[in-house]
């Protein structure tokens, strides 16, 4: 499995990902097509960031939909993990669209220690 500099959290979701390299190691690369470049690591990442959030949200879907279809309300706990895991996607994707260039990228999105995903809810 592949690991990435940007997402140490991939490896946890059993999530396949292609290596970036350092943009400060590997100029030439990076400043061939510097717009693509970005543009192509933002989409990874915003498909990773949704991945991931879907992938945590799947087992409690179960309770969104019993609530519209039977009128059950959520458990309190499960509306709260919930929220949680929307908001930590949100703002990451915020700050991975926030991004003006593969250094700034770089410089902002190589760790997201601060952005953790919440613990798995035991359902």
């Amino acid at each position: 499995m592949a690991t990435s500099r940007f997402s140490p959290d991939l490896i946890h979701y059993n999530r396949d990902f292609f290596y970036w390299p350092d943009p400060y190691s590997v100029k030439k690369t990076f400043h061939d097509q510097p717009e693509q470049n970005h543009k192509g690591i933002q989409t990874v990442m915003r498909e990773d960031t949704n991945s991931i959030a879907y992938q945590l949200l799947e087992s409690t879907d179960w309770y969104v939909l019993r609530k519209v279809e039977r009128g059950i309300d959520i458990p309190e706990d499960v509306a709260e993990y919930r929220a949680n895991v929307i908001s930590i996607c949100e703002q990451r994707r915020t700050r991975i669209m926030a991004a003006t260039d593969v250094q700034n990228f770089y410089e902002t999105c190589s760790d997201f220690s601060d952005l953790l995903w919440p613990k798995e809810i035991n359902i």
